[in-house]
């Protein structure tokens, strides 16, 4: 038996438990439970080999509902991917209670927090910025956005970023990307000529 090791597994399993409320956390722990078997003072037999999860677990293992966890496990490499993330989250991944079609500054700013993400400096800065990479399109609404087809393959499935790609790996420039990264038009056909 070893004690540090139980400690900090302890210590992991309350640091996971935390963002959740009191329903979620005994719902995990039911799970958790029934997934390895209770020990045999809680169930009034002895303790079994693990179970195989409920089919429920089975189901939504890969469903995270916890915009930290959705953080963590995609790893946003920029504010601007992050907003990205947060729009998805909150049209696929929330609960329902929370869900959202559309982001705003104080959606971006109470999902960062939550997240445990930097504050941005100018979270309305943050949102054009993500609408002018072309993660997401401006509602008729001031200052309201929704997530489109770009942002949800980023979110969905461009990160993480696989090893060696950078957050300078973008999936679509923005516009004064382009811009920078073309010639002049005076300069196009020049180097032919000479």
């Amino acid at each position: 038996m070893d004690i540090e090791r139980d400690i900090e597994a302890l210590r992991a399993i309350l640091a996971a438990l935390e963002p959740l409320d009191e329903a979620g956390r005994t719902r995990v722990l039911g799970l958790v439970g029934h997934y390895y078997g209770s020990p045999p003072s809680l169930r009034g037999g002895e303790a079994g080999e693990p179970k195989p999860p409920p089919p429920v677990l089975q189901q939504r293992q890969d469903q995270v509902t916890d915009i930290r966890a959705v953080k963590e496990q995609k790893r946003p490499g920029s504010a601007v991917e992050m907003a990205a993330l947060v729009a998805y989250y909150l049209t696929e991944l929330a609960p329902p209670s929370e869900r959202s079609s559309t982001l705003t500054r104080s959606l971006l700013t109470k999902y960062f927090k939550q997240a445990g993400y930097p504050l941005p400096q100018h979270p309305n800065m943050t949102l054009v910025n993500a609408k002018n990479a072309g993660y997401l399109d401006a509602t008729n609404k001031t200052g309201s956005y929704v997530l489109n087809p770009v942002g949800y393959n980023l979110a969905a499935h461009g990160l993480p970023r696989k090893s060696g790609d950078g957050p300078g790996t973008v999936v679509v420039r923005s516009r004064r990307e382009a811009k920078k990264g073309r010639r002049p038009k005076s300069a196009v056909g020049k180097s032919k000529s000479r």
